[in-house]
């Protein structure tokens, strides 16, 4: 979580694009199906399946 906090605190505005650090900092690993459906395992153990 310190990770993260410390990440976000250096933006001053709302993200427009993709950024490398934040996704390193929040994003274990990506799972793509091949029906084309993804699951992000965040560092916190939360998974969201699209």
């Amino acid at each position: 979580m310190q990770d993260i906090l410390r990440v976000l605190k250096k933006f001053d505005s709302i993200l427009e694009a993709f950024d490398e650090n934040i996704w390193t900092v929040l994003i274990e690993t990506l799972t793509v199906f091949h029906d084309g459906s993804m699951v992000f395992l965040f560092k916190d153990g939360t998974e969201v399946k699209i």
